[in-house]
């Protein structure tokens, strides 16, 4: 019988897979994603076939490989009884099965608790990770395509390659469609205002304000920038280990960059602002790692020049203002000069001898963590 092994705002997934029949999958390399038959699962058809026109796909992403129309009447009710998205009361047949490829995996976090023990495996897994995740960004990027949910929970181990996998496509965006659209079919896509979800950039949050905050006729105003300015420092676990002094002239940047918006049209700011989706999915992944940083150094970041510079340059990815991050390039290049120059190899081992970690502190982080973010408006399904 198929298990229920993950579920969230738009899906339910299921191994073995389950058949367009409604009964379980022979095929043991396929799970299946079940989920309303919308726009959002029509969106994650589309980017697959994107996704899996590049060469060696399967290398990087888990995509949504094949699709067909379910009625849940033919699957068994054991099956379906703990899956949050279905309406109990409603149509049967607006639903839809997709496959996507199964592989032995592990969570992202697992590099910090299953390898607690090895001090080394931790460190090289961090760096081998974030390298092999931005290359994989990078192939997004250029078929225009912006994952725009870069998170733990959508980044897997493959336990026989070792490398991660990124999955779940529900709320990508190809943004050469999203360019081209007006305001109000762009909605579809920047679906709600949620300061709280915190691997957003910021200017995420102005575009979803101005779409579904504000008064129809309304312009940009100093008080827009504040209150969004406030919820998203707020939120930013990105700047967790960071002292109330850098949180305050974190915010002020904020608010400096926004204000250069008061007084425009809603439809202009969005599409000045949209032109920075590049720096998006680097965003994000920047979060995940400073996050991750103050998981493994609880009392602030560690004195080794390599975190020190790491750090640093993670947070040029975050900083408010777009045009000051590094392209995906630039950041390539940085993260090489600060861990793969000959000169560092001293301070490579360094971080080794020295670095101290506490594995009960990180798991109970970890999990508190994964489930405030599972709560936040930005999951939600599309409306």
């Amino acid at each position: 019988m198929s298990k229920l092994l993950s579920q969230g705002g738009f899906g339910c997934i299921y191994y073995p897979g389950i058949k367009c029949s409604g009964k379980p999958q022979d095929n043991k390399n396929i799970v299946t994603k079940l989920q309303k038959n919308d726009e959002s699962s029509d969106n994650e058809i589309d980017i697959g076939q994107v996704i899996m026109s590049i060469q060696n796909y399967k290398m990087y992403f888990l995509p949504v490989i094949n699709s067909c129309p379910v009625n849940l009447r033919s699957i068994d009710k054991k099956i379906l009884k703990d899956c949050r998205v279905i309406d109990k009361d409603k149509d049967k047949d607006k639903y839809i099965l997709m496959e996507i490829p199964y592989v032995a995996n592990k969570s992202f976090y697992t590099i910090l608790i299953d390898m607690y023990a090895s001090k080394k495996h931790i460190i090289v897994g961090l760096i081998e990770t974030y390298t092999y995740l931005l290359e994989a960004i990078g192939i997004l990027l250029s078929k225009q395509i912006v994952h725009f949910d870069i998170k733990s929970e959508n980044i897997l181990y493959n336990q026989n390659t070792h490398l991660p996998l990124i999955l779940d496509f529900g709320v990508s965006i190809q943004m050469d469609m999203v360019l081209q659209m007006d305001k109000m079919n762009i909605k579809k896509y920047f679906y709600t205002y949620s300061p709280d979800y915190y691997i957003w950039a910021l200017e995420i949050h102005v575009i979803n304000y101005l779409l579904h905050e504000m008064v129809k006729e309304q312009d940009f105003r100093e008080t827009d920038v504040k209150n969004i300015c406030a919820e998203y420092v707020k939120h930013n676990k990105g700047l967790i280990n960071f002292s109330q002094d850098f949180k305050r002239d974190y915010l002020r940047a904020c608010e400096t960059y926004l204000l250069t918006y008061v007084g425009r049209e809603k439809a202009k700011i969005i599409q000045t602002l949209l032109v920075y989706y590049p720096t998006w999915d680097n965003y994000s992944l920047s979060v995940l790692y400073l996050k991750t940083l103050s998981f493994m150094f609880p009392h602030g970041f560690h004195k080794n020049t390599l975190i020190i510079y790491f750090s640093q340059m993670l947070l040029y990815n975050i900083h408010p203002d777009p045009t000051k991050r590094y392209s995906l390039e630039e950041t390539k290049k940085k993260f090489g000069e600060i861990f793969f120059m000959e000169e560092h190899i001293d301070n490579y081992m360094d971080l080794i001898d020295t670095f101290e970690y506490d594995i009960d502190y990180t798991t109970k982080a970890i999990q508190a963590d994964l489930h405030q973010l599972s709560r936040t408006k930005g999951i939600t399904k599309r409306s």
